[in-house]
């Protein structure tokens, strides 16, 4: 099934899988001595770090491997 949302576009260049992704991401939160909360904007570019879901394969490249190259 093709992904229209968020991970329209998106597939594993190794294995073709496009279901679910790694992705290291830069985010925002409030923090306290004793943790967290508050989580704000969340971001990644093409150049960002994804690893492929399927425990089967596990391919680690950049988001623009997975989009083709594509814009997110």
């Amino acid at each position: 099934m093709a992904n229209t949302n968020c991970l329209d576009g998106w597939a594993c260049p190794k294995c073709g899988h496009d279901h679910d992704f790694y992705v290291t991401v830069s985010t925002v939160v409030r923090m306290y001595d004793d943790g967290w909360d508050d989580h704000f904007d969340t971001e990644c570019d093409d150049t960002a770090c994804c690893v492929c879901g399927n425990p089967d394969c596990g391919y680690a490249g950049t988001v623009a491997d997975f989009t083709g190259g594509g814009a997110l």
